[in-house]
């Protein structure tokens, strides 16, 4: 019996496709099973007799000869022991799915407006861009739908998400305005947020965060794993988790708040690099677990919490060393100056400050 798909695909009758079978979980089959496409029915695959998938069923990845993908994040459902030819009323479903997936295309993902949205769950009804729902739970039923299988989240200027449970690789857009998001000490290994003001904490240990064009909140301290920070703002203090790696590049610092890092005198290695930096910067909770690279140009406090560490500077900074000479500088590039604070020489090249 023929395996032939549950759901359509968008294409001509006639059009050569390479497709390779995946399991429930979206994984390649052990052998692979791949091949191409001799028939088109009613918008539906039908495979040569003797292709045999899972058992269980699963998905399809369909590409064009070329290898150019037709569909972007789009994995056709196929049934190994289908009815065949379609029935009426399967070719109706199909034409009905072939209109809710277009729902969702025009800008792939769900829709979130927690002001101004509607609850539901109604596939191809609700989390278009015309009608988002109003809660974070009802955007995960809708791109969890096999028609659609979202990993993006759309969040509406104003808006306040806070997570009830934790994201792999997924992504929380904003458009250009700025949306609230609390982390609520939930989980996002390889997820990535954008415009949104950030609080809360994100727990990571393994896949790093990912923030761009954000604001660090100043209102509560956010409490980070690994995490990437690409054109955000530091408007408040960031905390890294125990061993987190955070790599901050071209932020700023708010000069009207208090900016700050702070490593929380880490019991595991920590690393936190600096680069393209502008504005003020307070380090604190500095200690020997800590490796410190931070390059850009404006004005570095070494927080009196800090313990025994050495910070590697380039570019333009004003140091203000309030560690009682436990944190010491490295000059690491030919550029730039380390200017005297306070009567206190920084100097070139390496400065150890001692405790008085």
């Amino acid at each position: 019996m023929p395996i032939r798909g549950l759901q359509p695909i968008l294409a001509a009758t006639g059009l050569t496709l390479a497709y390779e079978l995946l399991d429930n979980a979206r994984q390649a089959l052990s052998p692979a099973v791949t091949g191409s496409l001799v028939e088109l029915t009613g918008g539906y695959f039908t495979l040569p007799d003797g292709v045999v998938g899972d058992p269980a069923g699963g998905f399809m990845k369909v590409t064009k000869s070329a290898g150019i993908s037709i569909f972007t994040d789009v994995w056709q459902q196929y049934d190994p022991t289908p009815s065949d030819p379609p029935t009426a009323e399967e070719n109706a479903t199909a034409v009905k799915d072939v209109l809710i997936a277009l729902c969702y295309s025009g800008r792939t993902g769900v829709n979130v407006n927690t002001l101004n949205g509607n609850a539901g769950q109604a596939i191809g009804q609700n989390g278009t861009s015309q009608n988002p729902v109003d809660n974070l739970a009802d955007a995960d039923v809708i791109a969890a739908d096999s028609r659609i299988w979202a990993d993006t989240f759309w969040i509406s200027p104003g808006s306040a998400i806070q997570p009830a449970h934790g994201y792999t690789r997924h992504k929380f857009r904003g458009d250009t305005l700025l949306w609230d998001l609390d982390l609520n000490g939930q989980t996002y290994p390889e997820c990535e947020f954008s415009f949104a003001v950030v609080s809360g904490t994100g727990i990571n240990t393994d896949k790093r965060m990912r923030f761009i064009s954000s604001i660090l909140s100043p209102v509560n301290p956010t409490v980070l794993g690994n995490s990437i920070f690409e054109s955000c703002v530091l408007a408040g203090t960031v905390e890294l988790a125990d061993g987190a790696d955070h790599d901050y590049r071209d932020c700023f610092g708010k000069t009207d708040f208090s900016p700050t890092i702070d490593a929380g005198l880490p019991t595991e290695t920590t690393v936190i690099g600096v680069t393209g930096y502008q504005g003020l910067l307070t380090l604190a909770g500095l200690n020997s677990n800590c490796t410190v690279v931070a390059e850009g140009e404006g004005f570095i406090t070494i927080d009196a919490s800090c313990q025994a560490c050495q910070i590697k500077l380039s570019s333009n900074w004003n140091v203000t060393n309030s560690s009682e000479g436990r944190v010491t500088f490295e000059k690491i590039r030919t550029t730039g100056n380390l200017e005297e604070v306070a009567g206190v020489p920084v100097g070139n090249g390496v400065v150890s400050y001692q405790s008085s």
